[in-house]
């Protein structure tokens, strides 16, 4: 697994060293954050941090792993396009929502 480095100083440390919010690879090609901290226009969704219930409903609505996805609005909640439609998604989910990015 490569070895992370803050991506920002806004990004917080874990006691394992991961950083909360985001991570970029140490060649900088990868950028993993939350949809909540999301910036930029698309994405890939890596992993879901919800709990059961909601995962489930979000598979359902089509954001899962490995599904790409594209910002229409951000705020709360923010508006995604993902498998043909758009889906409000609130930002206490957006929270546990993962995302790989290329880095602009």
């Amino acid at each position: 697994m490569p070895t992370q480095r803050e991506a920002s100083d806004s990004f917080e440390t874990n006691n394992s060293g991961a950083i909360n919010g985001g991570s970029v690879a140490a060649n900088g090609s990868v950028i993993e954050t939350s949809l909540n901290r999301f910036r930029g226009t698309c994405g890939q969704i890596t992993r879901l941090d919800v709990p059961a219930a909601c995962a489930t409903r979000l598979k359902s609505l089509g954001l899962f792993e490995g599904q790409r996805v594209q910002l229409a609005r951000g705020g709360n909640p923010m508006i995604v396009k993902a498998a043909g439609g758009k889906i409000a998604v609130a930002g206490e989910i957006a929270r546990g929502i993962f995302l790989s990015v290329a880095p602009s």
